[in-house]
């Protein structure tokens, strides 16, 4: 009974039922219940109903399962007539739900101006942090709320403390590509060059996210074009990673090294490659990335795309003239980086441009020998019957005899590279495409 009145009485000062909450709790509503009605009532904005509880003993420091206090609760719901009510009461304006946020925060972050000058001027702490290391600040500038955040920096804000990952609130709202809270914030003062715990800045942030406007912005207040994060990528190579392509165009326009290199020896051009962004591999071979630079392990950014299996970008770079036969560390070729991994559609284009199937590594391996090591048979039987072709082909231009080569195959050439390996139709030359940045 007792039970079933509690909920009752909760349902009732949810709905702002004054008479029926001041009926039940003449009839002697326990505290527990007394103190779930008014958690109830703030949640939902009805501040005469939190009055009637507080009369009668509810305690405006009652916390929920997810350790909410009213006060929380009505911060969160923007009710500042209940808020005004608890504050009126002197509550504790700092308490912490079990995840830390606070009053504050929950207001900074839905937006809810009247409640957080409430709160700043119950002089509540503007520098407490959630459990991961947000301040309201933070909140407020991740989510572009510019009038609370004008208030924040007014209440003395730290604009340069960071989150667990090393983000400050001008990296927060650069990434969330929030123009004019990026414009607030370092109109006062804020540093534009912080760096996060893996070196990330405000700019990588938003050229990974592919906020064009914002990396314009960014490079406009001077932003480092060629800072790089802990594993050396710069702006340029994140966005070309990420397949970012018109921050790739506005990067380069403004004059960023298109043939800076990360730790692993990549630029932006092979990353693009071997992610298979083709329209970025584009846009850097029209402004003269080179095709040829090598990592420390031989990696080019053909190698790398044929190694990946991206034909489109394949296509590109050898329609762009890339040498077919660089080779890396190990002695490979593109052509049997593609072979090794199946990519028969990559080694049927490359064997069509002119790339020589029966190339060896240093250790006396062949494309054929690679697929089939490694269970592509079918396209270990195709390269082995090229291989035969071209052999004939070469003694019969030399006059000469062919050298050893499998049982016959009377297929032609375009028959041969139309059938080569898993994918059964010679891939067609990729177009690319150019877009300016906004």
């Amino acid at each position: 009974m007792a039970a079933l009145q509690a909920d009752i009485l909760i349902a009732a000062a949810r709905d702002g039922a004054c008479n029926e909450v001041s009926r039940l709790l003449r009839n002697k509503a326990e505290t527990t219940a007394k103190d779930a009605a008014l958690l109830a009532a703030c949640q939902a904005g009805q501040s005469e109903a939190a009055i009637l509880l507080l009369q009668e003993g509810a305690d405006a420091e009652a916390t929920n399962k997810a350790g909410s206090t009213p006060l929380m609760l009505a911060g969160r719901g923007s009710h500042a007539e209940v808020a005004v009510v608890l504050l009126e009461r002197r509550v504790e304006v700092d308490s912490q739900s079990n995840t830390g946020s606070s009053s504050l925060m929950a207001a900074a972050y839905e937006g809810h101006c009247v409640i957080a000058e409430l709160l700043l001027n119950a002089c509540c702490d503007s520098e407490l942090v959630d459990d991961d290391g947000f301040t309201a600040l933070m909140l407020t500038a991740q989510e572009g709320h510019c009038e609370i955040a004008l208030l924040l920096l007014k209440a003395r804000a730290d604009m340069e403390s960071k989150n667990l990952d090393g983000f400050t609130a001008l990296m927060l709202a650069a990434g969330k590509a929030h123009l004019e809270m990026v414009t607030n914030l370092f109109g006062c003062a804020a540093d534009i060059h912080a760096v996060g715990d893996h070196n990330t800045t405000a700019l990588m942030a938003a050229a990974s996210e592919g906020h064009t406007a914002m990396v314009t912005h960014l490079v406009q207040m001077r932003a480092d074009l060629e800072a790089s994060n802990e594993d050396g990528f710069t702006a340029l190579m994140a966005a070309a990673q990420e397949g970012q392509q018109e921050v790739v165009v506005e990067l380069v326009r403004t004059a960023a090294h298109v043939d800076a290199t990360n730790n692993d020896g990549f630029t932006a051009l092979m990353s693009a490659a071997q992610d298979g962004h083709e329209e970025i591999v584009g846009i850097l071979l029209d402004m003269r990335s080179d095709a040829e630079v090598c990592n420390q392990d031989g990696f080019t950014a053909l190698i790398a795309a044929a190694h990946e299996g991206r034909e489109r970008a394949v296509a590109l770079l050898v329609e762009r003239r890339a040498l077919l036969e660089t080779v890396h560390e190990d002695g490979f070729t593109a052509m049997m980086a593609a072979a090794q991994h199946g990519h028969g559609d990559v080694a049927a284009l490359l064997a069509k441009a002119g790339a020589d199937v029966a190339a060896k590594a240093r250790d006396g391996s062949t494309a054929v020998t690679l697929a089939r090591t490694a269970g592509h048979r079918e396209t270990a039987a195709r390269l082995e019957a090229l291989a035969a072709h071209f052999s004939r082909q070469k003694a019969k231009s030399q006059r000469l005899a062919p050298t050893a080569a499998p049982q016959e195959d009377t297929r032609n050439i375009e028959e041969l590279l139309a059938n080569l390996g898993e994918v059964a139709q010679a891939p067609a030359k990729s177009k690319t495409s150019k877009k300016r940045g906004g």
